[in-house]
């Protein structure tokens, strides 16, 4: 009597080195688990696998040589782009529309009963007068996102206080 053996998809990447196209060519899984983590977990019959790994064993083998070479070219490429978005944001125009008289009684309004600090004035106009957020929805789905943000981030407040400082407005009496 033979008891079902199931191994999941991610593990069979693993153990048996099958890409994602072999992974494809199997089949459909034999079972869906609901995963609270993940989703969906696929499993597949080992008994079914492992007669598909060995009718596939030399393109499994190619798979695994190339893989290494395969890895490292990503990473060469994720770096690309990373760098990319890195150089986009520090060249992306920003633009930052007349500072109203009225903004800084604005900005203690809207943080409440909190006292307005330097950094609270500066998100305040960073939102309330530049493009800073429609610039940094072009680059969320971006590698290196996270970095640009904070490139962003900091070109518009210099950009700000640059603005400020011409008007004649000193953020430390802030």
């Amino acid at each position: 009597m033979r008891k079902d053996l199931y191994i999941s998809r991610q593990a069979m990447i693993q153990t048996y080195g099958f890409s994602a196209n072999l992974v494809s060519e199997l089949g459909q899984p034999d079972f869906v688990k609901a995963n609270a983590q993940w989703g969906y977990t696929y499993y597949y019959d080992l008994e079914r696998v492992e007669r598909f790994a060995e009718e596939h064993a030399t393109r499994i083998q190619r798979i695994l040589a190339l893989r290494p070479r395969r890895q490292t070219s990503a990473r060469r490429r994720v770096q690309r782009q990373r760098q990319e978005t890195i150089e986009w944001s520090q060249t992306a125009a920003l633009h930052l529309d007349p500072i109203p008289p009225s903004a800084f009684s604005a900005a203690r309004r809207y943080f409440g009963p909190e006292a307005l600090t330097r950094e609270r004035l500066l998100l305040y106009l960073r939102l309330s007068c530049t493009n800073y957020l429609e610039t940094l929805q072009l680059a969320a789905r971006r590698l290196g996102a996270a970095e640009a943000r904070w490139i962003l981030r900091e070109r518009a407040n210099q950009f700000i206080e640059a603005t400020l400082r011409e008007q004649g407005i000193n953020l430390t009496d802030v």
